[in-house]
């Protein structure tokens, strides 16, 4: 395993660095009793380990993950020197992923993979500034969140395991309740499950979409139009209430308004599946597709999209990019635009 996973740094992660000389650090071998540092650098890769050696050019360190390793100065942006207790830690005693894994392998665009947030790890994520959301993880196994959009307030939350080392399961849901009458209630149960780890994987989910409706219904006679007494014809107008009229038990006819109708809450379901993967492309971005396919067939649906998430050069922030199209509404190009800053 830590040859595999040495390979795949080889690949996309490692290869900027040229162990070339120029970082400037006021340690030397000569004070060489046992350090541990965090190096950064600068294509946004991040190493921690023991201090094995430091020399004019470069340090070797001894890495959780990947052993020995030697790291050019030329290719370091900054130098922390840590705890031994700080060893592979995120931030100091909170989360315990490793620096170098992928920051949010918790989720695509929108969909949640099986995979959960540390505990202590969270994330805030707004979408074209209009959708809000932050998520914590309040155990290795327990995540939950709230959401702020412009038709309501939710709340989120996610409940997963890892079966094996390559395998998450994952249950859970969002809800929104709206500002206005118009609807009661909205949103989505799932569960699901992920192949592969947290630089590449692939997830597979199925979820039920629902929502409530408030629909009016009139209890009365009414009609569209009369003429009264005087022979005057009168048409139906919205103006007049809801565009319709009725008859009382005296024959008088009246414009029909909103409190002539009986309303009551009506529930819809719908399922849904989703099929979503990523492929780290080197540590500061990942290709990303996220897909839906509605299977009600009274409204067929399918969702496409592909695009990237790019972090930035500290890995504090990542931006995700993302082209969405409704083929079975023949509609292309459409923008995802979202910004998560991990914390």
């Amino acid at each position: 395993m830590r040859y595999l996973l040495l390979l795949t740094l080889i690949l996309g992660v490692v290869l900027p660095i040229t162990f070339e000389v120029s970082a400037q650090d006021t340690q030397s071998t000569a004070t060489n009793n046992t350090k541990y540092v965090r190096l950064l650098l600068q294509n946004g890769g991040m190493f921690e380990g023991e201090v094995l050696e430091i020399d004019e050019s470069s340090f070797l360190i001894n890495t959780l993950m990947l052993g020995h390793m030697r790291i050019t100065k030329t290719d370091i942006a900054s130098i922390t020197y840590i705890s031994a207790d700080e060893v592979g830690l995120m931030t100091s005693g909170v989360n315990t992923r490793s620096v170098d894994i992928n920051p949010q392998a918790t989720r695509y665009f929108f969909a949640p993979s099986a995979m959960q947030l540390k505990k202590g790890e969270g994330y805030y994520q707004n979408a074209w500034l209009i959708y809000n959301q932050v998520s914590y993880g309040f155990t290795d196994n327990l995540t939950c969140g709230l959401s702020m959009t412009p038709i309501g307030t939710g709340g989120t939350v996610k409940l997963g395991k890892q079966i094996t080392e390559k395998v998450h399961v994952s249950l859970g849901g969002i809800g929104v309740l709206p500002f206005t009458d118009d609807f009661n209630t909205m949103g989505i149960g799932f569960a699901n499950i992920t192949f592969g780890d947290e630089r590449r994987n692939f997830t597979l989910s199925y979820g039920q979409a629902f929502y409530s409706d408030r629909e009016y219904n009139n209890n009365i006679d009414h009609i569209s139009a009369y003429t009264d007494p005087d022979g005057e014809f009168h048409p139906s107008d919205a103006s007049d209430g809801v565009g319709n009229w009725h008859y009382d038990s005296d024959g008088s006819y009246h414009p029909m308004f909103e409190s002539d109708y009986v309303s009551e809450i009506v529930n819809y379901s719908t399922p849904l599946i989703s099929i979503a993967g990523m492929i780290e492309l080197n540590s500061r971005m990942w290709l990303i597709t996220e897909n839906y396919f509605v299977l009600d067939s009274d409204a067929e649906l399918s969702i496409i999209s592909i695009g990237i998430r790019k972090a930035s050069t500290k890995r504090d922030v990542l931006w995700d990019f993302s082209m969405v199209a409704i083929p079975s509404e023949e509609v292309a190009g459409i923008p995802w635009v979202s910004c998560t800053i991990p914390f």
